[in-house]
């Protein structure tokens, strides 16, 4: 790996560190750049197309290497380094760097990503979306997915984590509470939807075949028998993963994904979990309420 003596825009003349007035140029370019609202990728690839060397022969630029530059403290002047950009300058380029980061999400690590994907509204059932903004009063905001319901909530991702690992302590330390729920799976497989209109759509002519009905119902009570064996076996398999599981002090991503579906996010900002088998757990006298 190729690495330069002084950061790029600085060379030595005379025993003494001096600014590169070729590279100095560029320097100021980029923060110039960035300041006007190009972001670190493309101005990289602009200096790689123009083919700006940053070591001989070398004219490959990256978003990392902008960023960098960016955030080198040397370019305002130390005792060592004469200045290059204006401190004021390199203070402004710092600020644009810290609201450009308020659509990520800073607050989430690995433990708490898979929150972020499970959250949905109790209003219309679709997604959430959790962003940050350091600069709000409430920096966090979950953000409804679906324009015509555009509901906001300012539940803190550690207070929703922290929800969510209680809920599941109560499956922890009452597995019983984790029962078949076969009217939630019923009403939401189309296999049996489809099986269930096709007996209406029968039933609703002046003239039937008898025995072709007969066999639609059995069909259809296939389709549920089915689909109740596999519910209950999703339950089982809960229960003994909860009867084995100790409650958490810090909440288990690991369990999360094993056990969890989704979190629904009811419009007084408290938290369901709904489990693999459609049973929700709910924060309400810590029961189970089933659809």
């Amino acid at each position: 790996m190729k690495n330069r003596m002084f950061p790029f825009g600085y060379g030595m003349k005379d025993g003494r560190i001096v600014a590169d007035r070729k590279e100095k140029e560029i320097v100021l370019w980029i923060f110039r750049e960035y300041l006007n609202g190009k972001n670190m990728k493309k101005i990289a690839d602009i200096l790689t197309e123009k083919r700006i060397t940053y070591f001989p022969e070398e004219y490959h630029w990256n978003k990392s290497r902008i960023k960098r530059m960016l955030e080198d403290s040397r370019y305002t002047g130390t005792e060592k380094y004469p200045q290059i950009v204006e401190k004021a300058v390199f203070e402004q380029a710092g600020i644009v760097r810290t609201q450009r980061c308020t659509t990520k999400n800073p607050v989430a690590d690995r433990n708490t990503k898979p929150i972020l994907y499970a959250v949905i509204c109790e209003s219309c059932g679709a997604e959430m979306k959790h962003r940050t903004d350091r600069r709000a009063r409430q920096s966090e905001t979950w953000l409804c997915t679906n324009p015509k319901c555009q509901r906001k909530s300012y539940l803190t991702l550690d207070k929703i984590r922290h929800d969510v690992m209680q809920l599941m302590n109560t499956a922890i330390k009452n597995p019983e509470i984790i029962v078949s729920n076969k009217d939630c799976y019923e009403k939401n497989n189309s296999q049996v939807k489809l099986a269930d209109s096709e007996v209406e759509r029968m039933l609703a002519q002046e003239v039937f075949d008898k025995k072709e009905i007969q066999r639609q119902i059995i069909e259809c009570a296939l389709q549920k028998y089915r689909l109740c064996q596999t519910t209950a076996h999703i339950t089982e398999r809960l229960k003994t993963i909860y009867r084995q599981s100790v409650p958490m002090t810090e909440f288990s991503a690991e369990l999360f994904k094993e056990t969890v579906s989704a979190i629904i996010l009811k419009t007084d900002n408290s938290v369901e979990i709904v489990l693999h088998n459609g049973n929700r757990i709910e924060e309400r006298n810590d029961d189970l309420w089933k659809q």
